[in-house]
């Protein structure tokens, strides 16, 4: 991806913006949660030392993140952003998680839109790929409902402790998102 700048980005709920540190105590309200830890690549978070720490690693990588908070509350219920940039195929893969007690409410389709949104406008890209685990329904419908198509089965995808899952592909073209708009 290019640089690092996080810009702000509203909708008519929610406000994504970058993460700082102060955050590190709304993340792990959720992200020591199973629940939400179960479908991502990382392990649920053991101490706030271990939230302090994802910020910092986000926040020094070339990963383009943002915190999710409701417009009436600063606190983070969540993360969305882009993990991957292919320069080469102007591809990007979206990655995302959401505290539960937030889930069921449309927030994380209400972020992702605005990430495709921006990402389409402002980035150099031409595609938007997002995988889940087969069995991760609730993610599926999510980008399903961003107009991400199914792409396909990637067999042995995601590991998890001991466990190799096959994950479903999913993606978005500019080409189409822009059809999307005309209609």
């Amino acid at each position: 991806m290019t640089d690092k700048e996080i810009p702000t980005l509203t909708s008519s709920r929610l406000i994504l913006r970058a993460l700082t540190l102060n955050d590190a105590e709304s993340i792990f309200e959720y992200a020591n949660n199973e629940a939400v830890a179960k479908y991502v690549f990382w392990e649920p978070h053991q101490t706030i030392e271990d939230s302090i720490n994802f910020v910092s690693q986000i926040n020094k990588s070339d990963e383009l993140m943002w915190g999710i908070q409701l417009k009436d509350n600063p606190k983070i219920i969540g993360t969305c952003g882009f993990i991957t940039y292919n320069s080469i195929t102007k591809c990007l893969t979206i990655g995302y998680a959401l505290n539960q007690n937030y889930w069921t409410k449309g927030y994380t389709k209400e972020a992702l839109s605005m990430l495709i949104d921006y990402a389409f406008n402002n980035l150099d890209t031409i595609r938007i790929e997002g995988i889940c685990v087969v069995d991760n329904i609730a993610s599926e419908k999510v980008m399903l409902s961003c107009n991400m198509e199914f792409e396909g089965i990637l067999h042995d995808n995601f590991i998890k402790g001991t466990d190799i899952h096959d994950c479903k592909l999913f993606a978005i073209t500019k080409r189409n998102y822009l059809a999307n708009l005309k209609k």
